[in-house]
C-alpha cells in the first residue's frame, strides 16, 4: 500500500518483470545471500571455507564469460544466487566464531515482560556499545522484579548461551543484579505513555498496537485467531500509518518530492517512537528504498525495493536471517509483491466492481469497501501462503484463516491506529488538551478487534491448525508458486496440483 503512494510503477500490478536495468539481478543476488545467512548449520556443507573457495573457483569464471557474451541470462542469476549463497554461509560461519563476552554490566531498556513468579523473565534491548550485534536479549533474573515495558535499567549479570532453534545457539543474560534507573514515563517516549494511560480497559493491548511493548492480556485469543501478527509492531503497522499520512498530504495539497521526504521523516519518527524495534527497523529501512526507487523515476522490478532492503539489513548483521521475525517479514513482503499483485490484477480483470450504472456517492463508498476488502484479502493471502512453511516448521503450526479474519479485523485497526497516533502526539504538545474524543475512539477500535479475536475460533472453525514441519522437498516445492512460469517452466504447472494434494495431507493428518 505504501508503494501506491510512493511511486505508480510499484503499484501497479500488471508490472512486468523488466527492472532495474532490464535484469532484475538484485533479488538473486539477496535472495541467495539471505537463504545463505539463514541457512541452519545442520545443512550447511563441511570444510565450509574450501567449499566456498571451489564455488567461487568455478562459478566466478563462467558468471564473467557469460555477462560478457550476453548469453543465458536465466544461467547468470542462477550463478549470481549460489555464489551469494556461499558468500552468506561463510559470513554466518565467520560470526559463530566470534567470542562474545562472558560478563556483562550495561544500561538496557526492557523489552517484552515474558513472566514474573519465583523469578524474572523478560526481553531486553542492550547498549550497543556493550554487545556486538543490537538485538533484544533474554535476561532471566532468579527473584521478581516489578518491571514494565520501556523501562531503563541497570543491569549486571553472566552472559551464557543455551540451545536455540535448527542446533543454533540463543545468547541468554543470567542477571544477579536488576536496578530500574528510569520509568517509562520519565523517559523520552513518556508522553505517548501518558497517553496509553488514559485508555479503557484494553490499555495493554493499546500499548501493544501502538508502541510495540508488553504482553496483552488477550494475546492468547489473537493467537487462536490467527491475528497474532497485529500485536507486534512492524510492516503492517507503519504501512497503514504512513497510507494515512500520505493520503492527508495529498489532502492538502503537497507537492509529489515534498511528500517523499516528509514520509522517509514520518517512518523513522514512528520507528523512534515505538522504540526502535528491529521489525520496526526492518519497515523503516523498507520506507525508504520504496522512496528512493520511487525519486529514481525508473520502472523499477517490483521485488526491488524488498532486495535493497534485506541487502542493507544483512550487510548490517548477517545472522538477522536466522532470526524468525526477520524471515516472516521478508516472506510476507515477498509473498504480497509477487502472487499478491499478480491475485489483485487478476480480481480487478474477473470483478471490477465499478460505480455503473449506480453512480452515486453511497454506492461508489459501498464499491470502495468491496475493493478494498478483496484486495486485502488476496494480498493476505499471498502473505499467508509465503510465511506457512515457516510457521509450520518454527512453530508446529499455520492458520489457514488468518486472511478472512484480518479482514474482518482491519476496520478496527484501521480506527486505533487512525485516532491512536494522533493521540499519542497530541498528547505530548498539549497533555492536558480536550482529546476524550479520540481516546472514545481508540477504545472503540480496541474493543472491536478483542471481540473479533475471540469470536472468530466459533465463527470460522480450524483458524489455528496444528502441523508437523514440512519436510525441505515441500519448501522448495512451495516457493515454487512464487515463481513466474513462462515458457518451457510452464511444463511444470501440472506439479502445482500434486502440490496442493500433499500440503491437504500434511495439514490434514501431519
Amino acid at each position: 500500500m505504501v508503494a501506491g503512494l510512493l511511486t505508480p510503477d510499484l503499484a501497479n500490478p500488471e508490472q512486468g518483470a523488466g527492472g532495474i536495468g532490464q535484469s532484475p539481478w538484485l533479488p538473486w543476488l539477496v535472495g541467495g545471500l539471505a537463504v545463505g545467512c539463514g541457512l541452519p548449520p545442520s545443512l550447511q556443507p563441511p570444510l565450509l571455507p574450501l567449499f566456498t573457495g571451489l564455488v567461487w573457483l568455478s562459478a566466478a569464471p563462467l558468471l564473467i564469460l557469460a555477462a560478457r557474451r550476453h548469453c543465458c541470462p536465466g544461467g547468470q542469476r542462477l550463478l549470481l544466487c549460489l555464489l551469494a549463497m556461499v558468500s552468506g554461509m561463510m559470513a554466518v560461519g565467520g560470526e559463530r566464531a566470534l567470542p562474545s563476552p562472558s560478563f556483562i554490566e550495561a544500561e538496557a531498556t526492557v523489552g517484552r515482560v515474558l513472566y514474573v513468579g519465583h523469578g524474572t523473565g523478560f526481553m531486553a534491548h542492550i547498549d550497543h556499545q556493550h554487545l556486538a550485534h543490537q538485538r533484544p536479549l533474554f535476561v532471566r533474573a532468579n527473584q521478581p522484579l516489578n518491571l514494565r515495558s520501556a523501562d531503563r535499567i541497570f543491569v549486571r549479570g553472566r552472559l551464557s548461551h543455551e540451545p536455540g532453534l535448527h542446533g543454533g545457539l540463543r545468547p541468554v543474560l543470567i542477571a544477579v543484579k536488576v536496578e530500574r534507573i528510569l520509568a517509562r514515563e520519565d523517559g523520552a517516549r513518556g508522553f505517548a505513555w501518558q497517553a496509553i494511560e488514559s485508555l479503557g480497559p484494553h490499555r495493554d493491548l493499546g500499548a501493544a498496537l501502538l508502541l510495540g511493548e508488553g504482553r496483552p492480556q488477550a494475546r492468547d485469543a489473537f493467537h487462536q485467531a490467527g491475528l497474532l501478527h497485529l500485536l507486534a509492531v512492524s510492516g503492517l503497522h507503519l504501512g497503514l500509518a504512513l497510507v494515512m499520512f500520505a493520503y492527508l498530504m495529498r489532502l492538502i495539497g503537497l507537492g509529489w518530492g515534498t511528500r517523499q521526504i516528509l514520509l522517509i521523516l514520518a517512518a523513522l519518527g514512528y520507528a523512534w517512537l515505538v522504540g526502535l524495534s528491529l521489525p520496526t527497523q526492518r519497515a523503516a529501512i523498507m520506507t525508504v528504498a520504496v522512496v528512493i526507487y520511487g525519486l529514481s523515476w525508473r520502472n523499477a522490478h517490483r521485488l526491488g525495493p524488498l532486495s535493497l532492503a534485506v541487502l542493507v539489513l544483512l550487510l548490517l548483521d548477517p545472522n538477522q536471517a536466522r532470526e524468525v521475525g526477520f524471515q516472516l517479514s521478508a516472506l510476507a513482503v515477498f509473498g504480497i509483491l509477487t502472487i499478491g499483485l499478480d491475485m489483485v490484477a487478476w480480481r480487478r480483470r474477473v470483478l471490477p466492481l465499478r460505480p455503473w450504472p449506480l453512480d452515486r456517492p453511497s454506492w461508489r463508498g459501498l464499491l470502495y469497501l468491496g475493493n478494498g476488502a478483496l484486495d486485502g484479502l488476496a494480498v493476505g493471502l499471498a502473505a499467508t501462503l509465503a510465511i506457512s512453511p515457516i510457521t509450520a516448521g518454527n512453530f508446529g503450526e499455520v492458520t489457514p484463516l488468518s486472511p478472512v479474519i484480518s479482514v474482518i479485523a482491519g476496520p478496527f485497526l484501521m480506527l486505533t491506529l487512525a485516532a491512536g497516533l494522533p493521540l499519542l502526539f497530541l498528547q505530548g504538545l498539549i497533555p492536558q488538551g480536550p482529546w476524550g474524543g479520540l481516546v472514545i475512539l481508540v477504545d472503540l477500535g480496541l474493543a472491536g478487534l478483542v471481540r473479533v479475536a475471540e469470536a472468530a475460533p466459533d465463527w470460522l472453525h480450524g483458524s489455528l491448525v496444528r502441523v508437523s514441519p514440512p519436510p525441505l522437498a515441500t519448501w522448495l516445492l512451495w516457493y515454487g508458486m512464487f515463481m513466474p512460469l513462462r515458457g518451457r517452466w510452464s511444463l511444470f504447472l501440472p506439479l502445482f496440483p500434486t502440490l496442493a494434494v500433499g500440503i491437504w495431507l500434511w495439514a490434514a493428518f501431519g
